[in-house]
């Protein structure tokens, strides 16, 4: 059997083991929640550019699209 001493530094050592698991546990906590938040930012900006960006994208569409002559009516001659 394991004598006292030895038995209370192995406690000790547990201990102070879990504890700095605990910390860590606690620090990855809060960096997932870091995380959580920026990702939701994000998602919030994205969505908030979605309509500009349909905006630009019809814009284009409609400069990339030549016109015919029945549209601008300068064609004809």
């Amino acid at each position: 059997m394991a004598n006292p001493t030895s038995q209370a530094l192995f406690e000790k050592e547990r201990d102070h083991l879990v504890y700095e698991i605990a910390q860590g546990l606690e620090k990855v906590t809060a960096n997932l929640a870091q995380l959580n938040r920026n990702l939701q930012d994000a998602n919030a900006l994205g969505q908030t550019m979605e309509q500009t960006a349909e905006v630009w994208r019809t814009f284009h569409q409609h400069i990339a699209t030549p016109l015919s002559a029945d549209d601008s009516g300068t064609m004809e001659e």
